[in-house]
């Protein structure tokens, strides 16, 4: 049984617990869905940037930075720079101090949150 985005609702139950059985842009698609202006963004056009088979399309979500706030440009290059952070995205790199300084609390409660349950893809 699949979720309102399309994953088996199992995967969801806790984003901040990889699956170490789908591919890691399934779980970052999961803690993405997190950051309410990722969420937004992803909900508005599901097919734009998920693949079924692949989940989250990194380079997608990067590219839509260009036109993104500042805020929505850190939740999005953090996204981007966990999966690989020598890759030149097009959000550039991660910058925490930055994103602190930018985020209202959900944002910093979602990082928080993957902070001391931290994985790597």
């Amino acid at each position: 049984m699949n979720d309102e985005f399309g994953l088996p609702k199992k995967r969801r139950a806790n984003p901040f617990v990889v699956d170490e059985n789908v591919d890691a842009r399934v779980n970052l698609l999961n803690l993405a869905l997190r950051f309410p202006t990722l969420r937004r963004i992803i909900e508005n056009d599901y097919e734009h940037f998920v693949s079924s088979t692949r989940g989250l399309d990194l380079e997608k979500l990067a590219e839509w930075t260009q036109l993104s706030s500042s805020g929505e440009r850190h939740a999005a290059a953090f996204i981007c720079n966990l999966y690989n952070d020598r890759a030149a995205w097009k959000c550039a790199k991660f910058d925490f101090f930055g994103a602190w300084a930018t985020w209202d609390d959900e944002h910093r409660e979602v990082f928080m949150t993957w902070a001391k349950n931290g994985w790597m893809p």
